[in-house]
């Protein structure tokens, strides 16, 4: 598929670790139904280094919207 023929949401839900490191990506929804899609972009989370900081590990979601050219 065409990346500018991409339409609707993905959520994603991240683990960050203190290290930085992302240990769990999760879709917390998703209306476009693109397997192949899904899993790069997980793929690319699990590869994005945070900064390290101090405390627990925290949660956060990341929407990502996709509309035509």
């Amino acid at each position: 598929k065409e990346l500018g023929k991409i339409v609707g949401q993905i959520i994603l839900g991240i683990k960050i670790e203190k290290d930085g490191s992302v240990s769990q990506v999760k879709i917390l929804s998703d209306s476009i139904d693109d397997r192949a899609l899904v899993q790069c972009l997980k793929t690319v989370f699990y590869r994005i280094q945070f900064p390290e900081f101090q405390g627990e590990s925290i949660y956060r979601s990341y929407p990502l919207v996709f509309k035509k050219n």
